[in-house]
């Protein structure tokens, strides 16, 4: 599955059959209350009942993803970092070292591709 994460609304040309999308601006995700009870109450399960609860399953399955994100203050916009911070119940509590560097155990997650488009403001 290829998985389009946006929080700029796109043409509907990208909106094929072919790709999942999601305009992350159109969903209603609350912040992490860093709880990590998703790690101990309820593992590989947000413990917040949002729409983040049906997206990072599909991050989890995606083959490739596409994140297009605005970068504001140096760091990805609110919405999408608010996204990429609710979808730690795909990873354990628990780390590897891989390739020299430290990565999180997976839970059951496709290898995938991912790519990043980034955009500033408009002015």
């Amino acid at each position: 599955m290829n998985l389009i994460l946006t929080d700029k609304p796109l043409s509907e040309a990208l909106q094929t059959g072919k790709h999942q999308y999601v305009d992350v601006t159109k969903e209603k995700i609350n912040p992490c209350m860093g709880c990590f009870g998703c790690w101990t109450k309820t593992p590989g399960k947000c413990v917040i009942r949002d729409s983040a609860v049906k997206i990072y399953p599909l991050i989890a399955q995606a083959e490739n993803v596409l994140y297009i994100s605005r970068i504001v203050y140096g760091s990805y916009d609110v919405p999408m970092k608010t996204m990429f911070e609710r979808a730690i119940p795909v990873q354990q509590a628990f780390i590897r070292i891989h390739n020299n560097e430290t990565h999180h155990v997976q839970r059951s997650v496709t290898p995938k591709k991912a790519v990043i488009i980034a955009y500033g403001a408009k002015d």
